[in-house]
């Protein structure tokens, strides 16, 4: 079951496939790692981490190289990786980047992303709760 916290932190501000009104019991691999390395005691707020937004207001990926990583590791034992995941069906067609909009990846993996790139954390620890 998603902790509700967790919820807010990761689906709420960084995913734009978040559903409020749905009461899910199913979560994104990055999610899931996230839940797992909280558990392992990672601070889901960190003073480094200043939110999903960049200064343009909009949702900002994380660096090529840790997309990169994340899409190798958490992306492919993902439960919506064959189907239902617009980010991946973007990378499978290698669509024009000005796609990459509409086809973000979900908020654990842009949460994830941001603890990486700030080296909070890296592949190595999330390799371990996999």
């Amino acid at each position: 079951m998603k902790s509700g916290s967790l919820t807010s932190e990761i689906c709420k501000g960084y995913c734009q496939y978040y559903k409020p009104s749905k009461d899910e019991e199913i979560a994104c691999m990055g999610f899931i790692i996230a839940e797992r390395l909280v558990e392992w005691g990672l601070p889901i707020s960190s003073p480094v981490i200043s939110g999903p937004l960049s200064n343009k207001g909009e949702t900002e990926m994380p660096g090529e190289e840790t997309t990169v990583l994340l899409r190798n590791q958490i992306c492919t034992v993902c439960p919506f990786y064959e189907d239902d995941c617009d980010f991946i069906g973007f990378h499978r067609l290698n669509a024009p980047d000005a796609q990459q909009v509409k086809a973000m990846p979900c908020g654990g993996f842009l949460f994830l992303g941001r603890f990486i790139d700030s080296k909070i954390i890296d592949i190595r620890d999330i390799n371990q709760v996999i």
